[in-house]
């Protein structure tokens, strides 16, 4: 198949959309479009794509390179891209949305055409016969984009298999800093006063804000959060998923971009020459994403995280963001920040309307059945053994 083939249409106002395959060099002309998307994906570009799909060859040993689905009218208006690998798996192939991860993976559209667009986009996938297998995701379940994927492929009566990552949360930032701590618990502000004090006896205590660099300048920041977070619980729990360390390439080559420079905060606190805490967020529109932070295990008690994390509301609004997305999972923690929950996190599986796609989405119901059921299992076979002996 051509990788500039037309392959699926919908309709766009007077005109049509059309999908088309293409491939990453021709995509620019896409990217480059200043597409109309909503505000809180405004920082998508090439950039955010090539970074990622660099770590993917990387990763997997692969020269598989990132494609796009280009979303037209036949005026030549670029309405949207999709980009995508297509990955092998047990002989198939999965095409697989690009990025790293939420708020990374979307899709790129244009505001105004969206049914329109999602329509165009997964009549292209079904026509295509690119794969058996669709992974969409993480997405927000309640964006319109969601939506109307949702309905869209179930219209075209593709099996869906919803794997839920958790429900995000986020925080209404007030116009003032001292509005927005006025609404925290007292308690919550002496012990950070407190622990602060602490930290101080043990040395010269700095907080440093990095913003608008350039890539010279971004490499040793990314080195620095990337030995905090070396030293930190998610390294030493092995459960990988470390956002910082080894993944140093990913955010060095990402942070090359003037324009993902400027939307870029990270807050380091230092004890010492010592980076201990530190915070990455991204800006689009009214929105800031808190994409990482991690604390040195051994200044747990003395509450460094949630002392970087308060400079980076601080920052937020005196930058005039809005709203704060902190992510999924920790809720309670979380709720401590003023933080209420919003739509979840869920990652879609589409799979074909055919004999093989049937057969696959049998599979993962099924699986998804046992890995539910194993620890009922486990308890049983407990039970089992003592009742034995």
């Amino acid at each position: 198949m051509s990788m500039h083939q037309t392959i699926s249409t919908g309709h766009y106002g007077n005109d049509t959309v059309i999908g088309k395959v293409i491939d990453a060099e021709s995509a620019v002309k896409i990217l480059d479009a200043n597409i109309p998307v909503s505000g809180e994906l405004k920082f998508l570009n090439l950039d955010w794509y090539a970074a990622w799909g660099e770590r993917y060859v990387a990763l997997n040993h692969s020269n598989t390179p990132v494609s796009f689905i280009s979303l037209e009218s036949v005026t030549g208006k670029i309405l949207g891209a999709c980009p995508f690998v297509l990955e092998p798996y047990y002989g198939c192939k999965i095409f697989s949305l690009a990025g790293y991860y939420y708020p990374f993976r979307s899709i790129i559209i244009d505001k105004g055409v969206i049914p329109e667009g999602i329509k165009a986009l997964v009549k292209t996938l079904h026509k295509s016969k690119l794969a058996n297998v669709v992974r969409l995701g993480p997405l927000e379940q309640e964006a319109e984009i969601t939506q109307n994927i949702e309905q869209t492929f179930k219209e075209q009566k593709w099996f869906c298999h919803k794997v839920i990552h958790g429900q995000q949360h986020a925080v209404t930032l007030p116009d003032s800093f001292e509005e927005y701590t006025s609404q925290l618990s007292k308690k919550m502000l002496g012990n950070m006063r407190r622990e602060k004090n602490k930290l101080r006896k043990l040395g010269e205590v700095r907080d440093v804000k990095y913003s608008g660099l350039s890539a010279e300048e971004w490499a040793p920041v990314i080195d620095a959060c990337a030995q905090v977070e070396k030293n930190s619980w998610v390294h030493k729990a092995d459960n990988g998923k470390s956002v910082m360390h080894n993944e140093e390439m990913f955010w060095k080559r990402l942070l090359q971009d003037a324009d993902t420079s400027m939307r870029t905060t990270i807050l380091i606190t230092y004890l010492d020459d010592k980076p201990i805490s530190y915070n990455v967020a991204l800006d689009s529109g009214e929105w800031r994403y808190g994409l990482s932070a991690h604390f040195d295990e051994d200044y747990k008690k003395l509450g460094v995280g949630g002392a970087t994390h308060m400079l980076v509301i601080e920052d937020a609004i005196e930058k005039g963001i809005k709203k704060l997305n902190m992510g999924y999972g920790f809720a309670s923690y979380k709720q401590r920040w003023n933080a209420e929950p919003t739509s979840d996190l869920i990652e879609y599986f589409y799979f074909r309307p055919n004999i093989l796609g049937g057969m696959l989405y049998f599979a993962s119901q099924l699986k998804e059945f046992i890995d539910d059921q194993r620890p009922k299992l486990n308890r049983l076979m407990g039970k089992a053994i003592h009742y034995r002996n």
